[in-house]
């Protein structure tokens, strides 16, 4: 069951990541070349929100894939998680 549930929380932190990433590139940018001035301020407040949710979700992906490393490296090995 431990396994489950840190499968699912690494695959959603790196979707999440994955996410914000195509959202600025395919969507944001090429709406804000066409946009006026009074739209980039918007953007530069929602693109700090972003770099901010985008640390936290590559912390919980990293922590998330080395709890996942290791216990499929205790099942593995017959060992105790």
């Amino acid at each position: 069951m431990l396994i489950i549930i840190t499968r699912a929380v690494h695959i959603g932190a790196c979707l999440i990541l994955l996410s914000l990433f195509a959202f600025d590139i395919l969507i944001a940018t090429p709406a804000l070349r066409q946009a006026d001035r009074s739209a980039l301020q918007h953007m530069e407040v929602l693109r700090a929100q972003f770099r901010l949710l985008a640390v936290w979700s590559s912390l919980v992906a990293i922590g998330s894939g080395i709890v996942w490393f290791w216990i499929v490296f205790a099942r593995m090995t017959g060992a105790s998680v």
